[in-house]
C-alpha cells in the first residue's frame, strides 16, 4: 500500500484511525477499534488521482528549487552590476525550458 492509498482511505473515510495492510487485505478501524468497511476500488481510484495530481505538479517543485538555487543569486548579482543585464531573465527562461508544465 502506497502513501496515496493511505491518504485516499483517510480522505474517503474520515473516521478511520488505524490502517493495517495484511497482504492484499486492508483492515481499518475507528478510534473505538470498530472495523470500518472500506471500498478498495474507490480508495485505489482516489489514490490514482492523487498520484496523477502529484505528477502533474512535480514541475512546480523542480522549478522552485532551481529558481532558488540558480536564478535568485543571479538576480541580486545583476542588481549589483556584477553580471550583465538579462542574465537573470535568461536563467529563468532556461529553468522553464528544463522543467516544462
Amino acid at each position: 500500500m502506497d502513501i496515496n492509498t493511505d491518504k485516499s482511505i483517510r480522505s474517503l473515510y474520515p473516521s478511520v484511525v488505524t490502517i493495517v495492510a495484511d497482504g492484499d487485505e486492508v483492515k481499518c478501524s475507528d478510534a473505538q477499534g470498530v472495523n470500518v468497511p472500506i471500498d478498495m476500488a474507490a480508495a485505489n481510484a482516489e489514490a490514482a488521482q492523487l498520484n496523477a495530481d502529484e505528477a502533474a505538479n512535480k514541475y512546480k517543485e523542480d522549478r522552485s528549487a532551481a529558481y532558488q538555487a540558480e536564478a535568485d543569486p543571479l538576480f541580486f548579482e545583476e542588481q549589483r552590476g556584477e553580471v550583465p543585464a538579462g542574465t537573470h531573465a535568461a536563467k529563468v527562461a532556461e529553468i522553464k525550458a528544463r522543467f516544462p508544465k
